[in-house]
């Protein structure tokens, strides 16, 4: 399905990493420890699975090719909201040339992960302009009562899809003080904990979202 070239690049890419990982006692919260885990049986109430390098591999391009899209529109709608933002757009180069000075110049996972206000201002982007559809397969049927009087039942049958509006959700002001506007503030550390359940959706919710 893919050229050769392109599958002995990941192929060795996704090997190094984890020779990388296991020589150097290294655990990270990403997609291929979670692969590592289910290989060695470490998650809750799984049984080891086997998986080879190929298989990882093989996951690795499927997560690849499935957030190129995404990724892509992400960085056009920051970048946009960065250019109309400039107190936010100043803000973040300051704590991105913080980050180079403290380093060296040189940037990577352990330090990006520490970058604070560039992870909000992510998150706030992706709540303003979620970059992708959500939806889910129906696996029996389903009653859901009506929240208000007179309303009726909505009845799913097996096998039904089911489009959620996320786009919908994250300006509604129900949910989001002033929806319109690209408040970054609204993801601090100090704010999150403040965000209603299910209302940000840009990654899914529950057991099934985006890894």
């Amino acid at each position: 399905m893919h050229p050769d070239n392109v599958q002995n690049f990941f192929r060795t890419l996704i090997k190094d990493a984890i020779d990388h990982r296991q020589k150097n006692n290294i655990v990270r919260p990403d997609y291929i420890q979670h692969l590592l885990d289910v290989r060695t049986g470490t998650l809750q109430s799984e049984e080891p699975t086997e998986l080879t390098c190929d298989d990882i591999t093989a996951q690795a391009l499927d997560f690849f090719y499935g957030g190129f899209y995404s990724t892509t529109n992400l960085m056009v709608f920051c970048i946009y909201e960065l250019a109309v933002n400039p107190l936010v757009q100043q803000r973040l180069r300051r704590e991105i040339d913080e980050t180079f000075m403290e380093n060296d110049g040189m940037i990577n996972y352990n330090t990006l992960i520490r970058m604070k206000y560039f992870d909000t201002v992510i998150s706030e982007t992706l709540r303003k302009w979620p970059t992708t559809w959500l939806d889910r397969k129906s696996r029996k049927p389903i009653v859901i009562a009506p929240e208000k009087d007179g309303e009726k039942n909505i009845e799913l049958e097996s096998g039904s899809i089911c489009w959620i509006p996320a786009f919908a959700i994250h300006r509604d002001p129900k949910y989001w003080p002033d929806p319109e506007k690209f408040n970054p503030e609204r993801f601090s550390e100090e704010n999150r904990s403040k965000i209603k359940s299910h209302t940000f959706l840009s990654f899914g919710a529950g057991g099934r979202n985006c890894i």
